[in-house]
């Protein structure tokens, strides 16, 4: 999907939220706004919560042909460039 596409989708199916909720919030990761430059979105995983020591882990399918995994929001942020929270979105 494009950047395109997503933005589209975000936009028109989602709505901004401050917490996340279990298994509906999307979190969306990327490069933030620098100047005049936009915002990038490089991907999104789904929250599935948090532990008692406050990490924050999340479901995620790294493209085509792969299985989905769950993983540290952290470690996450780490694949992607920008490595940012940029929102977080329930429909």
């Amino acid at each position: 999907m494009t950047e395109e596409t997503f933005l589209r989708i975000l936009q028109k199916d989602y709505y901004k939220v401050a917490a996340p909720t279990f298994g509906k919030t999307l979190i969306a990761i990327g490069v933030p706004k620098f100047g005049i430059s936009d915002e990038e979105y490089t991907h999104t995983a789904v929250y599935l919560g948090t532990s008692k020591n406050g990490v924050q882990y999340v479901w995620s399918k790294n493209g085509l042909g792969q299985k989905p995994f769950i993983e540290t929001l952290d470690a996450n942020k780490a694949r992607w460039k920008g490595n940012t929270v940029l929102g977080m979105y329930n429909n």
